[in-house]
């Protein structure tokens, strides 16, 4: 069941999982979306996918996966564009 699209989402977190939320509904076509984090950069400081070390690897063999690895960066320029 689709939800309205003037339906309003607040996602708690903007962190991998919450940033990649907002993106999804934001390509599905809601417009009412709002990512509440402590920090105060996207990606957040706070976030545990923000360690690159810890969670984004550039160096797979296989490039399917490296290209993957890198995701985040399209995530990054989405919420720049939305929130600025």
């Amino acid at each position: 069941m689709a939800l309205p699209m003037e339906t309003s989402f607040l996602i708690v977190g903007g962190g991998t999982i919450g940033l990649s939320t907002a993106l999804h509904l934001s390509d599905r076509g809601y417009k009412r979306i709002t990512v509440l984090d402590r920090g105060e950069s996207i990606p957040s400081a706070f976030s545990a996918g923000n360690d690159v070390n810890k969670i984004v690897r550039a160096d797979y063999e296989d490039p399917f996966y490296a290209t993957h690895a890198l995701v985040w960066t399209s995530i990054t320029v989405f919420l720049r564009n939305v929130i600025c």
